[in-house]
């Protein structure tokens, strides 16, 4: 049984505004973690029954019962993590997730995770265009490089912020 249920069994709801309810319908206090999301607990942490509950997830599971555990995400429609009202909770895939995030900042999120996570010199990139003018696929440019495919395919198609010095080399 996951969090959200168990804070659910134990009588706690939320209301249509996201604001979270105990079982004698006082508010309950809550906190953001350190994805940004805010929780509360519930339980006793010397029974060792203590649980750390997402509001967004407790939101879900009142308004759609275990249907929730059908799809792969609880999805805020307006992207704002802190937003826990009824009318922006909806259940998606990780690609609609994504896509509720604003293009400029979906953007923003690939040359950042491109700058702190590809560590391809130049002569790797040279190596990758040559192996694709040879015929190879993806997946073996990727074998050959030992990274994944998703980067083999950004860098091929300019879509880091290595694009610029990619296109200064003489490929």
């Amino acid at each position: 049984m996951r969090n959200e249920e168990i804070a659910y069994k134990r009588g706690y709801r939320v209301d249509k505004t996201g604001v979270v309810y105990n079982s004698n319908n006082e508010k309950v206090i809550t906190t953001k973690n350190s994805e940004g999301y805010l929780i509360f607990g519930t339980g006793s942490r010397v029974k060792k029954t203590f649980k750390n509950v997402a509001v967004h997830r407790l939101q879900a599971f009142c308004l759609f019962g275990k249907s929730i555990y059908n799809l792969q995400v609880v999805r805020h429609l307006d992207g704002d993590k802190l937003n826990n009202k009824a009318d922006n909770i909806v259940l998606g895939s990780y690609v609609d997730n994504y896509h509720d995030i604003p293009k400029k900042a979906r953007k923003k999120i690939i040359s950042k995770m491109a700058e702190t996570k590809c560590g391809f010199d130049e002569e790797q990139i040279v190596k990758m265009f040559k192996l694709r003018k040879e015929g190879l696929f993806y997946r073996q440019i990727a074998k050959e490089l030992n990274c994944t495919q998703g980067w083999v395919w950004m860098i091929l198609n300019g879509k880091t912020t290595y694009t610029e010095r990619i296109n200064n080399l003489k490929l």
